[in-house]
């Protein structure tokens, strides 16, 4: 048998095709309904076809579907002043993809370090000018 499959084998698939979901379940080609207990792994906890949140979607797709981080977004600021009450920190990132957030969090724990670093050095009774920290360049 060829496989014709151009998916790269990075999954073990599951032998099932969902054709569309409703809240938390979901039903394949053969009308069976299977509750979707991984939410497309988190892609969808919210459920599918809710319509509070497809009128949402589309209302949004109809204004403006997507802006770069390079540029002012006034509702991902409304969001992250929201956030920050609500969480007490002091900013916010937003990210697309978890390599985007793995990435900040070793640059944060990077500045984070430094920082600590450069309040050492500076209580030291020895100070070297111009040192910052071994492993900055």
């Amino acid at each position: 048998m060829t496989d014709t499959n151009k998916l790269m084998h990075t999954y073990n698939r599951i032998p099932v095709d969902f054709v569309r979901g409703e809240g938390s379940w979901l039903f394949d080609t053969e009308g069976n309904k299977y509750l979707d207990a991984i939410s497309g792994i988190a892609v969808c906890a919210l459920g599918h076809s809710h319509p509070g949140f497809i009128k949402a979607v589309q209302e949004q797709m109809a204004t403006l579907v997507h802006t770069s981080n390079l540029y002012s977004v006034p509702l991902q600021e409304k969001l992250a002043e929201k956030l920050c009450e609500a969480s007490g920190m002091d900013r916010v990132f937003f990210c697309n993809s978890g390599a985007e957030g793995n990435e900040a969090q070793i640059k944060l724990a990077a500045c984070s370090a430094t920082a600590k670093a450069l309040r050492c050095l500076a209580l030291s009774p020895w100070k070297a000018p111009f040192m910052v920290a071994p492993w900055v360049h």
